[in-house]
């Protein structure tokens, strides 16, 4: 069990999202099937998909709480459900989107 704290996101675009607490939005993939999800100061988990390199999330439960001014905890869960693939290289995670959107970087913790 490997958390992994988002980094941040390269869109196609050319915009970078970069949380300012990477610790604070966090994947930790459990055997069976399930993942427990950080976005900031909400905590909660739901289901994943690993198929050959794809990769995808069900619907995920969090707490409901009211996080502080610039939060990216929005963004964060969009992005989540748009995650299409996975690939590691050593210590980083990279989630790439769907349509060739974007990808997400992650490093373990």
């Amino acid at each position: 069990n490997v958390v992994w704290a988002w980094q941040g996101t390269q869109m196609k675009d050319g915009t970078r999202i970069v949380p300012d607490a990477p610790e604070r939005y966090s994947l930790d993939f459990q055997p069976g099937g399930r993942v427990n999800v950080r976005a900031d100061c909400n905590r909660g988990g739901g289901s994943y998909r690993l198929d050959d390199g794809a990769l995808s999330f069900g619907p995920i439960a969090l707490t409901k709480m009211m996080c502080p001014p610039g939060s990216r905890d929005d963004e964060f869960l969009k992005q989540l459900a748009a995650v299409a693939g996975q690939s590691s290289r050593g210590a980083e995670l990279v989630l790439t989107l769907q349509g060739d959107a974007g990808s997400m970087r992650f490093k373990r913790q």
